[in-house]
């Protein structure tokens, strides 16, 4: 068993609700029900005004990605098997990947304990959720802040200490 970043199938009423936004947009397109219309349209956007609204739209139109041992296979790469690897640095999961696959190189079994990796891919999916929501928390106090010394030097009022 391997933990994976997954990604199910996007609930189709959302794809729905993608497809008439873009189409309101003034883009024609197919149903985005469809991963390879979705692509299409990505790839036909890009150099439009519109790109970053068409970008975060299909993103909120996915399924939130999570950490799990179970093969659902990936939607956006329309592939059964696929292990999500990048740097243990970046992923405690993909450390738990990089200590498997250094386990097979020098020949010795991987630890196969499901329960365990199901457990420990719901952890790291809790904590990515709170890391991002951390980061939007940050920029918006950031922000906030921002727009408080813009506000008092507007003002000509003295800056706070």
């Amino acid at each position: 068993f391997f933990l994976r970043r997954i990604h199910s199938s996007p609930d189709p009423r959302k794809l729905i609700a993608l497809t008439k936004f873009v189409r309101e947009l003034g883009i024609d397109c197919e149903s985005l029900e469809s991963r390879f219309e979705i692509k299409r349209l990505i790839e036909q956007s890009i150099d439009r005004p519109e790109s970053t609204a068409i970008n975060v739209a299909v993103l909120r139109s996915m399924q939130k990605a999570i950490y799990s041992p179970r093969d659902i296979g990936h939607y956006a790469l329309t592939s059964d098997y696929y292990c999500h690897s990048t740097s243990p640095i970046r992923r405690y999961p993909d450390l738990v990947i990089h200590r498997m696959i250094g386990d097979l190189i020098v020949g010795k079994r991987p630890r196969d304990d499901f329960g365990q990796l199901e457990r420990l891919g719901q952890h790291c999916s809790e904590l990515e959720q709170r890391a991002e929501k951390a980061e939007r928390d940050l920029i918006r106090l950031k922000l906030l802040n921002y727009l408080f010394e813009y506000f008092l030097v507007s003002l000509d009022l003295p800056k706070r200490q």
